[in-house]
């Protein structure tokens, strides 16, 4: 027994003296050469060690390289795929004899990978078949991984990881196609693990595309993962104008995924989000926040109980993005408080610039009315559109929704989107104090937009509505109104000026009000309320008729309303594009107590409507009457006007009748 003791002893110092003498014993150029061809078959790839290589066993197995550099796959010029200033590695020798593997220090210095795509979209980090450069030998299946079980995985060796550390190293991409370039630099980071079953911690920081960015994360343990399974997660993403925290459950193998609750936090939204994208964004957005419980594949990413914010806008709902298409394509609903689509500069294409619009009725209302006006009333700059990236199918309610120049209440959108057309329904959405259904339509053209729109609005209430539109409110009732518009432009101007159309309108229960400062107005609320109560506001009680709508004027040739004792009929036009009108004519009609006054019947004569939005020129047309009558009408209606404004009203009324009236009456000799 002594003697087999000491045989044993001899061949351990035997080979310990050998282990401890090789690393001096063996030229380094045989080192390098040995470690590159066992890296190169066990890669595919080709491998240069310019730098020492050392091997120790004593007191600790340790290998330092340098000088690495591995290529990429063959057909892609550039730069190799990685190269490596150096590499420190130490494990504790006691273990190894137990089959563990303990890492007491690992440092990678110097790492350096570039990713390239070359303009035939080859890469240079296809996959290289193991052994490739050795085509002859092919690998045969072991008896150990034969019995390694059902999932013919080998059983995991125990490891654990002490000083890990990434120094100074870089990844970059380029794609050629594109001209994209992309860097993750300066690159430092920690590792940390106590054994494969056991937490795995990692701090890594560095710039991406010059911006720092940190990353801090933990696995409940690395095992799991490397066997195809789940595992606890938690990951931390910051860097300036973003933050990104996610709590859930990792899944590696053949259907990878991710489960979880996510926090995601973004300011400066166009340049943080570009910044990720790689690419410069023009987005109305200056913040975003959101918190759901997310499960995302490769595939699929859904958002449940999302709590969403943009900017002011605060909203919840359940999102599905599908990623395996042409596109992406998101599907879901969202109910959104308050919306205000100003905030966003999002506004009616077909809005006038500020100030715009009175100025160019500054300039048109010289002269007689019916003139040319200044089309410049819109705005000629190019419309900024860009059509949404994504395929859309999204359920949106709102509380309100303000889309200037127009304001909605509660009610429900279905966006749907694709590559050629974004298409917006509403469904009974709040209009002031009605409802509003139809349908939106924009579409990419050229370097603008075509637009359609299918509309119908029920019991809407016509003063707010006029008054935030063509910022005339005198007409103050519940109007209904079907209509069909259809354009296309680069600019505002262009889209009004190609706007063509159809509808029709019907308004009760309507009061004309607010005329004051506007004597002819006012003297033409006074002349229609011929018959009804002196000093008390118009009332219209029905009116109807049609519009058709070509290159952004507006026709009307049926226009039929009636009053307390008056029948009105209109026809005329309205240019939308100069904001005027050029002509449009009212004929009165006396009915029921003045139905039978036929010196009424021949003086009731038709009035012009004519001029700027702002400033509406009414008198009598002097094709019906003679000159004399007209004279005197007008001469009446300056007076009626003047005693409207000093609050007059019922001065006025008996102006036009005894002095307007009777003096036209007079000039047919008739005297009432």
């Amino acid at each position: 027994m002594r003697m087999l003791l000491y045989v044993v002893v001899g061949l351990v110092v035997v080979v310990v003296a050998a282990a401890a003498a090789l690393p001096y014993v063996v030229p380094q150029e045989t080192l390098r050469t040995t470690i590159a061809g066992q890296i190169e078959r066990a890669t595919g790839r080709e491998i240069a060690l310019g730098g020492d290589v050392r091997l120790a066993v004593l007191p600790r197995p340790a290998a330092s390289l340098g000088g690495l550099s591995v290529a990429g796959a063959g057909g892609v010029d550039g730069p190799p795929l990685a190269t490596l200033d150096g590499l420190d590695a130490e494990l504790a020798l006691l273990p190894l004899f137990s089959g563990d593997v303990q890492v007491d220090r690992f440092v990678v210095r110097g790492l350096e990978i570039e990713l390239i795509v070359d303009e035939q979209g080859r890469t240079n980090w296809a996959t290289a078949p193991t052994g490739s450069r050795d085509a002859g030998t092919a690998a045969e299946p072991s008896g150990e991984a034969a019995d390694a079980g059902p999932t013919g995985a080998p059983p995991l060796p125990a490891v654990s990881l002490g000083d890990v550390r990434l120094v100074d190293s870089a990844v970059r991409y380029t794609d050629r196609r594109s001209g994209t370039v992309r860097s993750f630099e300066s690159v430092e980071g920690t590792v940390a693990m106590a054994a494969l079953d056991q937490p795995l911690t990692l701090e890594l920081a560095g710039e991406l595309d010059g911006r720092p960015l940190e990353v801090d994360g933990r696995l409940a343990g690395l095992a799991p993962l490397l066997q195809g399974g789940a595992t606890g997660t938690e990951l931390a993403l910051a860097a300036t104008g973003l933050s990104v925290n996610f709590a859930g459950d990792v899944t590696a193998g053949a259907a990878p995924e991710v489960t979880g609750d996510l926090d995601l936090g973004v300011e400066e939204a166009a340049a943080t989000l570009g910044w990720l994208a790689g690419e410069t964004l023009a987005l109305p957005v200056e913040s975003l926040d959101l918190a759901a419980a997310v499960a995302a594949s490769p595939t699929r990413i859904a958002l449940d109980q999302l709590e969403l914010g943009v900017d002011d806008v605060r909203g919840t709902g359940d999102v599905v993005a599908t990623l395996d298409g042409p596109r992406p394509r998101v599907t879901g609903r969202l109910d959104l408080g308050p919306v205000d689509l100003a905030e966003f500069g999002m506004t009616d294409p077909t809005a006038a610039g500020e100030g715009a619009a009175g100025d160019a009725a500054e300039a048109g209302a010289g002269g007689g009315g019916g003139g040319g006006g200044d089309a410049d009333g819109w705005s000629r700059e190019p419309i900024a559109y860009t059509h949404p990236p994504v395929d859309l199918d999204l359920t949106v309610s709102v509380e309100s929704l303000r889309s200037p120049p127009l304001r909605f209440g509660a009610g429900t959108l279905a966006v749907d989107n694709d590559a050629e057309r974004l298409l917006l329904t509403l469904e009974n959405l709040g209009f002031y104090d009605g409802d509003v259904a139809g349908s939106v339509r924009v579409s990419p053209a050229g370097d603008g937009l075509a637009l359609a729109k299918d509309v119908r609005l029920e019991n809407v209430r016509t003063g707010g509505l006029l008054a935030d539109l063509a910022e005339v409110g005198f007409l103050d009732g519940r109007a209904d109104l079907d209509f069909a518009l259809r354009t296309r432009g680069a600019s505002a101007h262009d889209l009004v000026a190609a706007a063509d159309g159809d509808g029709r309108f019907a308004v009760d229960r309507a009061v004309l009000k607010g005329l004051e400062g506007r004597p002819r107005l006012e003297a033409l609320r006074a002349l229609l309320a011929l018959g009804g109560e002196p000093g008390q506001p118009l009332r219209i009680a029905a009116a109807d008729g049609t519009i058709e709508l070509e290159d952004g004027v507006a026709t009307n040739r049926d226009l039929v309303a009636t009053t307390t004792n008056l029948r009105l009929t209109g026809d005329g036009r309205i240019d939308l594009v100069n904001r005027r009108v050029p002509r449009y004519r009212l004929t009165p009609e006396a009915t029921g107590a003045l139905a039978g006054a036929s010196p009424l019947q021949r003086v009731l004569v038709p009035l012009l409507i004519e001029g700027p939005f702002d400033r509406l020129r009414v008198r009598p047309d002097p094709a019906a009457v003679g000159s004399g009558a007209v004279e005197e009408v007008e001469r009446a209606l300056e007076a009626a006007g003047e005693k409207a404004r000093e609050g007059d009203l019922e001065g006025a009324a008996e102006t036009i009748i005894n002095e307007g009236l009777g003096g036209a009456l007079e000039q047919f000799g008739i005297r009432p």
